[in-house]
């Protein structure tokens, strides 16, 4: 004999905590060992080839953005990584669509800078967006080079490290 429980939710004896629930009702990976490499354009950010899309259940839930891997960058060169939704334009372009997440210091960007000839640096990025749809939802790692003349990829060893991204739907 099996049983079987199904809910549409569960609430904690203590009630639901300020700003939103918080279960996890689906996870999606999705990831690359394509790299991506920045060119000369200082400040721009370039769409990598890591993305996966998520189809919320509810309009209301919340998407956790898991993203790391790792990094490689030249000589005194700095650079940053952030999330962009729903960009349509194809990897290795510059977003001109969707919208990019975080803002220019909000959470889900991680700034970095390397100062030897060449360096590989572990890299995890998150963000907590709340995209407002029951709609499919494409995410997507992007990276731009905020100074220096040298060159920043993503991941840092080409074909062979993955860059990893995750989606959770968290409940609100």
């Amino acid at each position: 004999m099996s049983s079987e429980l199904r809910v549409d939710k569960i609430i904690p004896t203590a009630g639901v905590p300020t700003g939103g629930g918080g279960g996890i009702i689906q996870i999606v990976a999705g990831g690359s060992n394509t790299r991506l490499t920045v060119p000369t354009n200082t400040g721009n950010y370039y769409n990598s080839y890591v993305n996966a899309t998520i189809t919320p259940k509810f309009s209301t839930s919340k998407i956790l953005i898991i993203g790391t891997g790792d990094v490689q960058c030249q000589a005194d060169t700095t650079g940053s990584v952030k999330f962009a939704r729903n960009v349509t334009n194809a990897d290795g372009a510059v977003p001109t669509n969707g919208t990019l997440l975080g803002g220019s210091s909000g959470s889900g960007i991680v700034n970095f800078r390397f100062t030897a000839a060449m360096e590989n640096i572990p890299l995890t990025a998150f963000h907590f967006d709340s995209p407002g749809t029951t709609s499919a939802t494409k995410y997507t790692v992007v990276l731009a080079r905020t100074s220096g003349s040298n060159n920043i990829f993503l991941p840092g060893n080409n074909n062979n490290n993955n860059f990893n991204l995750f989606l959770l739907e968290v409940s609100a």
